[in-house]
């Protein structure tokens, strides 16, 4: 079995891989939010 991440500066996705059988058991990725303050810092 293998996972595979991928953490990027806009968002990760993620992936979950049989290496047996080379098959695709999952996958899915998420959005990252910029946050901000009130001093003009910016952190994802």
């Amino acid at each position: 079995m293998f996972l595979g991440i991928d953490c990027g500066t806009q968002g990760t996705k993620v992936l979950v891989l049989d290496t047996e059988s080379s098959t695709v058991l999952g996958e899915g990725s998420a959005s990252h939010s910029l946050i901000s303050d009130h001093n003009g810092r910016r952190e994802q």
